[in-house]
């Protein structure tokens, strides 16, 4: 049995594209828990609009966070038991309190970079 994780960071460098495409996915954790596959543990994706939207143990966060400029820029999602937080090239993004609060994201799963699970 792995240990569940109480904080987590994802953190990357992206060139971001300016299509219209559908959602790009960045990261995506995936878990069994209980019986229950929880195939949005922990994912990072974009969206068509080029916002960044997160997903915790199933639950959304949307934000209105995005780069246009096609250029290289670092990205940070940090959550925690109590707070999450989002940079872009070390400036805070976004932040909140919200979601999946006082439950940790199970261990033991499966991380896939570049696409959905």
């Amino acid at each position: 049995m792995e240990p569940d994780l109480q904080a987590v960071t994802v953190a990357f460098w992206m060139k971001m594209a300016l299509d219209k495409k559908d959602h790009k996915y960045i990261f995506s954790y995936a878990v069994e828990e209980d019986g229950v596959f929880l195939d949005n543990a922990l994912t990072v994706k974009v969206d068509s609009y080029n916002e960044f939207m997160f997903m915790v143990n199933e639950q959304k966060i949307t934000t209105t966070s995005s780069v246009r400029d096609e250029e290289w820029h670092h990205y940070a999602f940090r959550w925690s038991w109590e707070h999450w937080t989002f940079h872009v090239d070390g400036s805070q993004s976004a932040s909140g309190s919200e979601v999946s609060k006082g439950r940790p994201i199970p261990g033991g799963g499966t991380i896939v970079l570049g696409q959905d699970q």
